[in-house]
């Protein structure tokens, strides 16, 4: 609303009127948090109908490019675009709760596997790895992925993959081994500016 940063107990009565009555400043607002440093920004809302716009205003960045990400898609999973878009933040460096979205139970839910690797050979060959222990052994791709998450430790060069099922994870792995890139996988190098994710709350959207 006021285009700055303001601690929460600024947030009266007085603010949300103003709010709801006036435009919302969305753009001098991405605008200031990208100058504090800021280059990953999730969109909260059930379509991402703010991001052409975003990253518009993100453009041109002297210190680096910024990613803007969309928490949920009209017509798609809404878990498994929400995971795409955490994948996507863990392979830029943002720290992630994963205790807080890795299930251990055996339920539909979809699958998120994390690797990582010191470089982009060692990163195939780890995937290679996992896709072969996908295929070849009575794994459970559930505990596959906590081991992933839990117990390895996370280099700058990463990658994730979304997955429905053990087949679709192991065929995603193989296509990645391969040099294709197919949805649902992410890959980047970890980057020097890694920090929080912005969450933006487009509200009354652009104005």
């Amino acid at each position: 609303t006021w285009g700055v940063a303001v601690e929460g107990v600024e947030l009266t009565e007085a603010y949300w009127r103003a709010n709801f009555e006036g435009p919302v400043l969305l753009s001098p607002s991405v605008t200031h948090l990208a100058g504090l440093g800021h280059r990953n920004f999730v969109e909260l809302s059930p379509h991402a109908i703010l991001r052409p716009f975003l990253e518009a205003t993100l453009t041109g960045l002297e210190d680096g490019p910024a990613v803007v990400l969309p928490a949920q898609l009209r017509d798609a999973d809404g878990r498994a675009t929400a995971l795409r878009a955490l994948g996507r933040l863990f392979t830029l460096g943002a720290p992630v709760r994963w205790r807080a979205v890795s299930p251990v139970a055996d339920t539909p839910a979809p699958l998120l596997l994390p690797l990582s690797a010191r470089s982009e050979e060692a990163l195939r060959a780890a995937a290679e790895r996992h896709r072969d222990v996908l295929r070849a052994q009575p794994t459970n791709s559930r505990d596959l992925c906590f081991s992933a998450t839990f117990h390895r430790e996370h280099h700058d060069r990463r990658m994730v993959v979304a997955a429905r099922s053990r087949d679709e994870l192991a065929d995603k792995l193989d296509a990645f081994v391969g040099g294709e890139v197919l949805e649902g996988v992410t890959s980047a190098r970890r980057s020097p500016r890694a920090g929080r994710a912005v969450f933006v709350f487009p509200g009354q959207g652009s104005q």
